[in-house]
């Protein structure tokens, strides 16, 4: 069995051809797919307006796929309803999947940086969540892979691997 899985694709209301073509065959060859998070997004375009588009036509190709829906922070739960059974078998805000020698965590990572989770005690303002949804467009723009190899965004995964390491048993790998 093939387990595709695939994040921030951030789809909207707005159809892109090569796009839907190159998603669909992603889908098309496997026999499960995990949406981890960010699917479409919720920032720019209402969950409804979404479903009404022509990404719609991927729907009941996720759903026979068994397509497991993780939310992100582009598509937190509260953006949408039930209709992400629409193109989903179920919603949740992580996953395991087990292989043979590993078990693997799967969640979007709102967790790595709280001021986008939606469960977060941190109540961050809407300046500042702007502000950095602005910096990681350029950062990510202008350096792409290279960020998290810069001193800022190296001492973040280091972190990150030093706290995530506590919380998990041998044989589990994160992934975000």
């Amino acid at each position: 069995m093939q387990t595709l899985i695939f994040s921030d694709v951030h789809l909207t209301d707005q159809f892109d051809e090569k796009k839907f073509v190159f998603l669909k065959r992603l889908i098309s060859s496997v026999d499960k797919v995990i949406i981890n998070g960010d699917f479409w997004d919720g920032y720019a375009v209402s969950f409804d307006a979404f479903l009404k588009s022509r990404w719609n036509k991927l729907f009941t190709l996720l759903r026979k796929n068994k397509a497991i829906y993780i939310f992100g922070n582009h598509d937190q739960k509260r953006f949408s309803d039930n209709r992400v059974s629409a193109f989903s078998i179920k919603q949740v805000n992580q996953y395991c999947l087990k292989t043979k020698k590993y078990t693997l965590i799967i969640e979007h990572g709102n967790r790595i940086l709280p001021f986008y989770d939606e469960n977060t005690e941190i109540k961050t303002p809407l300046l500042v969540k702007i502000f950095f949804r602005i910096l990681e467009k350029i950062l990510i723009k202008t350096t792409g892979k290279f960020f998290f190899n810069f001193p800022l965004g190296s001492k973040l995964n280091e972190k990150m691997k030093r706290g995530f390491q506590k919380e998990f048993k041998n044989g589990e790998i994160l992934v975000c």
